[in-house]
């Protein structure tokens, strides 16, 4: 049990010098960086649409919500996308 204890130990001493090592160099992982989130109001602002324009939207798929606790949410790179395509087809 003290030799699994020790390898335990080791195993953290090493993780947090390689932690300190990462720190000091100043990465950062885009998988670590929170992706921005819009709500309906936002994206309606943002595509400069009426509501009644986002709900025909969501019904033909144009723009696809994720429901959090019964709010509809959207990475902003979606909602990007969706307004480039809309831009591409003429729609805006």
């Amino acid at each position: 049990m003290n030799n699994s204890f020790q390898l335990l130990l080791q195993l953290l001493k090493d993780i947090y010098i390689v932690l300190l090592a990462i720190e000091a160099s100043g990465e950062r992982h885009a998988a670590v960086r929170p992706k921005p989130l819009l709500n309906k109001l936002e994206v309606i602002a943002r595509l400069r649409i009426s509501d009644t324009t986002y709900r025909r939207y969501v019904k033909k798929g144009i723009l696809t919500p994720m429901t959090l606790h019964g709010i509809d949410m959207y990475y902003e790179q979606d909602i990007e996308e969706a307004l480039q395509e809309s831009k591409r087809k003429g729609r805006l």
